[in-house]
């Protein structure tokens, strides 16, 4: 692998085209320039499969930085730099950025050893180039623009373009222009990303300069390997997860019915329904409100019958009222319960048990505090509720749920007999929660702990879409890296 690289990008450019004449710009090309050959030794470079520790040994000038990701909790929006996705190091030297990513997961996939000691071989091994950035000074943007649009000429008549939208690319860029060719991406523009921008801690405070990346300013190109997440806007903002989706409330609302054992379930999910037709038609009748008292007719006589019920069918039943009233409350804004402190709807719902907070984050409001689920989380009802208890609490936790919280709740939904698709996503929640728990400032054990359960994970899941998953996620925590995304955290609404 070493011979295939060259130790100064500088004087590269030409053996490595020579060593590619398919390359070769054909009679009509636009006269070559030394930035566009530098590009095109870039391709030549993405075409071969460098690791981390060749390009190391053959750049020893280079400096090394691991996976870092200065926006960290999934709905705080960055400035929108380019997004190169879950690199796990980045190699630098003057005006070039190398990037490198994990290996492809194939089926069946072993993991490397995930020992401390053993996370530098690991990196050096399988971390592979998968895109390098470079750019040349220029500072006025009308000749930066001009010298984009030379470059983007310059290199489709070297490597031949297919179009592809820019709208991921950084919002600091002008005259952008992107394509693909070859199994390669491109893009080129003038740039005005200096990498620091003014920030204020709190809103009206004062403004500090805060770097979140590297200067960037010039007539930049990218060349890439095309992976999932590089050039994409939203893999910054990723919040929910993927794999499962949203528990639909009114299913959510039958599940629980049906296991509390109720003779009357007809009203609660009469009322469920109605909520989703007002979900259905709020963009056309956004004025239209359920009126209160349907709401506590309900769920008065459905309380009171809950409050008749063993444990975990007692469970089931609250666990039913709490996705009607979050599903009407919190999320669509069906009842109007007022934003005075002593508000009678208010007052009645809190008799019936429900609890609700202040809140100024993003609804500046009282909201609902999920009380009736967290009771019915310690009544523990069997089987499929406390599964979509699971899915609720751990995978869909809201806006506040700590690594710990997870890890002690998922622990103990663990103590009893589990389907293995259940006990897949579990022990993927605690791997999860675990690699979070990196970024803190005393993570002790966590890597450990982490691999542990991601490799339980892997083991149970084999054969299922989650193998994939569990695969990735376990690579990194054996390479030593940071998780690309922070799933369990608190805001302060700050």
């Amino acid at each position: 692998m070493k011979g295939t690289i060259v130790p100064m990008w500088a004087t590269c450019a030409a053996a490595l085209l020579a060593c590619h004449p398919r390359d070769a710009p054909p009679a009509t090309a636009a006269a070559p320039t030394p930035f566009a050959d530098s590009v095109a030794a870039a391709v030549a470079l993405l075409r071969n499969d460098v690791t981390l520790g060749a390009w190391l040994e053959a750049h020893p000038e280079d400096s090394l930085k691991l996976f870092d990701r200065p926006v960290r909790q999934p709905n705080a929006y960055g400035p929108g730099p380019f997004e190169f996705a879950d690199w796990c190091a980045r190699a630098k030297h003057d005006r070039r950025l190398a990037y490198f990513y994990p290996p492809t997961f194939t089926a069946g996939a072993e993991l490397p050893p995930s020992a401390p000691a053993d996370h530098q071989r690991v990196r050096r091994e399988g971390c592979k180039l998968g895109l390098l950035l470079m750019t040349t000074a220029e500072s006025d943007s009308a000749r930066g623009d001009t010298a984009a649009v030379d470059l983007q000429r310059a290199l489709q008549q070297r490597f031949g373009a297919a179009p592809v939208g820019a709208g991921g690319l950084s919002r600091y860029w002008s005259g952008t222009l992107a394509w693909q060719a070859g199994g390669l991406g491109f893009a080129v523009a003038f740039s005005r990303d200096s990498g620091v921008e003014y920030e204020a801690e709190e809103e009206g405070g004062p403004e500090e300069l805060v770097r979140y990346g590297d200067d960037q300013r010039g007539l930049v190109a990218v060349t890439y390997r095309l992976h999932p997440g590089i050039a994409d806007r939203e893999f910054a903002h990723l919040d929910e997860d993927d794999e499962w989706p949203q528990q639909d409330a009114v299913a959510v609302v039958r599940l629980g019915a049906a296991a509390a054992g109720v003779a009357d379930t007809q009203a609660i999910i009469r009322l469920a329904l109605r909520l989703k037709r007002f979900a259905d038609d709020k963009q056309r009748h956004a004025e239209r409100k359920i009126p209160n008292d349907s709401l506590f007719a309900v769920l008065e006589a459905w309380i009171a019958a809950a409050r008749a019920l063993p444990g975990p069918a007692r469970g089931a039943a609250l666990f039913a009222a709490d996705a009607l009233l979050d599903y009407g409350h919190n999320r669509l804004d069906a009842f109007s319960f007022g934003r005075e402190a002593d508000s009678s709807a208010r007052v009645r719902l809190m008799a019936l048990g429900a609890r609700f907070t202040w809140s100024h984050y993003d609804i500046v409001d009282y909201i609902y505090t999920r009380s009736w689920r967290q009771e019915a989380r310690g009544l523990e009802p069997g089987g499929v509720v406390a599964d979509s208890l699971f899915s609720a609490e751990v995978e869909h936790p809201g806006v506040c749920a700590s690594p710990d919280t997870v890890i002690q709740e998922v622990t103990r939904y663990l103590t009893s007999p589990r389907p293995v698709a259940m006990q897949t996503r579990a022990h993927l929640a605690l791997g999860r929660a675990y690699a979070d728990k990196l970024l803190g400032r005393a993570p002790g054990d966590a890597a450990a702990r982490a691999a542990e359960h991601y490799r339980a994970a892997l083991r149970l899941g084999r054969g299922t879409p989650l193998e994939a998953v569990a695969w990735r996620e376990a690579w990194r925590v054996s390479a030593g890296l940071l998780p690309v995304r922070l799933r369990f955290y608190c805001s302060s609404g700050d």
